[in-house]
């Protein structure tokens, strides 16, 4: 049985507006008045909704109408969370400390915890999937609606939360126990950072929020108001405001977007009301400024591409010039080409060449085989085997690597040019 202290709404366009049990939602409501809303809503009506939705955010900067409009998804989702199966979590970054990326997440999840928060710290270091782990199974056992990651360092990379962020339950041994803990894991997620970056599995989980001062001294700007102290203040007012406005994009009619599918619920209760408000211009009428498709916010759509992806686009465009569609090679002949300058005549073989070494360079970055000087040939060329299964099948610029067979030299490669292929079957149809 889940447990929440607001009413919400369900992504079969539900209202769960009384306390007490649902037994459709199977979540046990502890609000203790029922909220009414109003039998038609007006266009004025959604107006002074999202005004109120937004009022903890209206002393914000946001970079672009992407963050803007990732922000007030975050605020929706703290009110819908209970209902959700699955959520992303929320990001909120900026370029200078004391932009009040913490408030903002603390005004978030206090809407859906409906009191004070605490701030969890950024963990590093090898035992930091460890310590999450622990802390999931903490959340669970205390019944904590939220995680707050305060503080973000570098790169946030972490299995066990992007295992948590996309699956509907987890499953944990117990503290000092040896039983698992198990149920639904309708915890939101918030993090925040100074120019941190988020790895490729959590940036797919994660919606970037990113606050722009403008200012070097960011600190310095008054405002009037705590966004969480705002945020508890009109509390029941949010909650209330932000089902008016679902009320509102339901009764328009509105079909749901079809490539919800990587998160239905938040698709249907959070982004395409967002994205209703966004082409309705409502959101400039109501105060909050442009708004658009909070999808885009996805940290994997506004981040620049990792090293990884970098070096992996390299490495694949550098094979694809030195060599021949479908030609198939090994990994000594890949590091007999890495070592074999083309001559100098021959500029298309050259920038294959240094976008070869570039890629590699970067693949290899902390193999002892590549760093050591004099490390012989044979230990490079199982380096970059290693390389090779790591990155097989992964497309960049619609080019692939792709493993053909095993003989006595060895396992064949060869690079698959996808665009090809694909006017190749066109041809044939």
């Amino acid at each position: 049985i889940g447990v929440t202290n607001g009413a919400y709404a369900t992504p079969d366009r539900q209202f769960v507006l009384k306390p007490g049990y649902n037994p459709d939602t199977g979540i046990y409501n502890k609000m203790l008045d029922t909220v009414v809303l109003p039998d038609t809503v007006s266009t004025f009506d959604v107006l002074l909704a999202l005004k109120t939705i937004w009022a903890p955010f209206s002393d914000y900067m946001w970079t672009n109408a992407v963050s803007r409009s990732g922000a007030l998804a975050a605020l929706f989702t703290a009110v819908l969370r209970p209902a959700m199966a699955t959520s992303p979590g929320f990001f909120f970054d900026a370029a200078m400390q004391n932009s009040g990326k913490s408030k903002a997440m603390d005004a978030v999840c206090a809407i859906l915890h409906g009191s004070r928060i605490r701030r969890s710290p950024f963990i590093t270091g090898t035992d930091q999937n460890a310590e999450y782990g622990k802390h999931m199974a903490a959340l669970q056992q205390e019944g904590v609606s939220y995680w707050a990651i305060d503080n973000v360092v570098s790169k946030f990379e972490s299995p066990t939360l992007a295992a948590m962020i996309f699956g509907e339950g987890i499953s944990i041994r117990g503290l000092g126990k040896n039983t698992l803990i198990s149920g639904a894991s309708r915890i939101l997620v918030c993090a925040t950072g100074n120019n941190a970056s988020l790895g490729d599995d959590l940036a797919r989980r994660f919606i970037s929020c990113r606050i722009d001062a403008k200012t070097e001294n960011p600190g310095e700007i008054p405002h009037s108001f705590d966004p969480q102290t705002r945020a508890l203040a009109t509390r029941e007012e949010i909650i209330r405001s932000v089902l008016i406005v679902l009320k509102a994009f339901w009764s328009a009619g509105i079909e749901e977007s079809p490539d919800n599918s990587d998160m239905p619920c938040w698709g249907s209760l959070v982004r395409d009301p967002i994205k209703w408000i966004a082409d309705r211009k409502l959101g400039e009428r109501a105060g909050i400024g442009e708004l658009t498709d909070p999808k885009k916010a996805l940290a994997s759509y506004s981040q620049a591409p990792s090293d990884e992806k970098i070096g992996l686009q390299q490495f694949l465009l550098g094979c694809d010039g030195l060599f021949t569609c479908s030609e198939m090679f090994t990994a000594s002949e890949l590091l007999r080409a890495y070592n074999t300058q083309p001559a100098k005549n021959d500029s298309q073989r050259l920038a294959a060449h240094a976008l070869l070494r570039d890629g590699l360079d970067s693949l290899t970055r902390g193999m002892k085989a590549f760093e050591v000087v004099d490390a012989k040939d044979s230990a490079k060329a199982a380096a970059i085997g290693k390389v090779f299964t790591a990155v097989v099948g992964r497309v960049r610029d619609g080019i692939r690597l792709k493993f053909v067979k095993t003989d006595l030299k060895g396992k064949h490669w060869c690079i698959e040019n996808l665009k090809t292929e694909t006017l190749k079957l066109v041809a044939s149809a």
